[in-house]
Protein backbone atom coordinates (compact mmCIF):
# COMPACT_ATOMS: atom_id res chain seq x y z
CA UNK A 1 0.00 0.00 0.00
CA UNK A 2 0.85 3.71 -0.23
CA UNK A 3 1.73 3.91 3.50
CA UNK A 4 4.29 1.27 3.07
CA UNK A 5 5.40 2.12 0.10
CA UNK A 6 6.38 5.74 1.76
CA UNK A 7 8.14 4.55 4.91
CA UNK A 8 9.84 2.20 2.49
CA UNK A 9 11.22 4.85 0.98
CA UNK A 10 12.19 7.62 3.72
CA UNK A 11 13.67 4.30 5.19
CA UNK A 12 15.86 3.98 2.09
CA UNK A 13 17.17 7.53 2.61
CA UNK A 14 20.31 6.02 4.63
CA UNK A 15 21.27 4.26 1.32
CA UNK A 16 22.12 6.04 -2.12
CA UNK A 17 18.75 6.60 -4.37
CA UNK A 18 19.33 4.59 -7.46
CA UNK A 19 19.97 1.20 -5.53
CA UNK A 20 15.74 1.25 -5.29
CA UNK A 21 13.38 1.00 -7.90
CA UNK A 22 9.44 0.41 -6.69
CA UNK A 23 7.37 -2.19 -8.62
CA UNK A 24 3.65 -3.74 -8.77
CA UNK A 25 5.64 -6.97 -7.36
CA UNK A 26 7.71 -4.87 -4.54
CA UNK A 27 10.80 -3.46 -4.47
CA UNK A 28 14.14 -4.03 -6.48
CA UNK A 29 17.49 -3.49 -4.09
CA UNK A 30 20.05 -3.46 -6.49
CA UNK A 31 24.16 -2.80 -5.77
CA UNK A 32 27.07 -3.33 -7.26
CA UNK A 33 27.50 -7.25 -6.46
CA UNK A 34 23.53 -8.13 -7.07
CA UNK A 35 19.91 -8.06 -6.42
CA UNK A 36 16.91 -8.78 -4.71
CA UNK A 37 13.44 -8.12 -4.90
CA UNK A 38 11.69 -7.74 -1.74
CA UNK A 39 7.58 -8.14 -1.34
CA UNK A 40 5.63 -6.37 1.32
CA UNK A 41 2.41 -6.24 2.59
CA UNK A 42 -0.36 -8.79 1.37
CA UNK A 43 1.45 -11.62 -0.33
CA UNK A 44 0.15 -13.84 -3.35
CA UNK A 45 0.27 -16.83 -1.67
CA UNK A 46 -2.28 -15.12 1.08
CA UNK A 47 -0.04 -14.29 4.18
CA UNK A 48 0.85 -11.05 5.08
CA UNK A 49 4.64 -9.82 6.13
CA UNK A 50 7.77 -9.41 3.84
CA UNK A 51 9.70 -11.90 1.87
CA UNK A 52 12.36 -11.86 -0.56
CA UNK A 53 11.02 -13.42 -4.05
CA UNK A 54 14.06 -13.25 -6.04
CA UNK A 55 17.90 -12.35 -5.82
CA UNK A 56 20.71 -13.20 -7.70
CA UNK A 57 23.12 -14.49 -4.94
CA UNK A 58 24.57 -17.98 -5.50
CA UNK A 59 22.70 -20.05 -2.43
CA UNK A 60 19.15 -18.35 -2.38
CA UNK A 61 18.93 -18.21 1.58
CA UNK A 62 17.32 -14.99 1.93
CA UNK A 63 14.24 -16.33 -0.86
CA UNK A 64 14.28 -19.93 1.19
CA UNK A 65 13.67 -17.48 4.48
CA UNK A 66 9.84 -17.48 3.44
CA UNK A 67 7.81 -14.73 4.83
CA UNK A 68 8.55 -12.71 8.28
CA UNK A 69 5.63 -10.77 9.95
CA UNK A 70 7.53 -10.12 13.63
CA UNK A 71 10.01 -7.49 14.45
CA UNK A 72 11.93 -9.91 16.01
CA UNK A 73 12.24 -11.63 12.15
CA UNK A 74 15.24 -10.86 10.22
CA UNK A 75 15.93 -11.97 6.14
CA UNK A 76 19.76 -11.67 5.53
CA UNK A 77 21.19 -11.83 2.08
CA UNK A 78 25.15 -12.17 3.72
CA UNK A 79 26.33 -12.27 -0.41
CA UNK A 80 24.58 -8.57 -0.88
CA UNK A 81 24.85 -7.49 2.79
CA UNK A 82 21.03 -7.21 2.82
CA UNK A 83 19.06 -7.32 6.03
CA UNK A 84 15.45 -6.37 6.09
CA UNK A 85 13.54 -5.88 9.11
CA UNK A 86 10.02 -4.81 9.86
CA UNK A 87 9.81 -1.94 12.46
CA UNK A 88 6.98 -1.70 15.08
Amino acid sequence: DMETEEELRAASKVYDEDILSFSEEGVEVRSEVGYNVISYGALSDGSEGVKCLRADCPDKVCVEQGTICLSTEVIVCLPHKLTVRIED
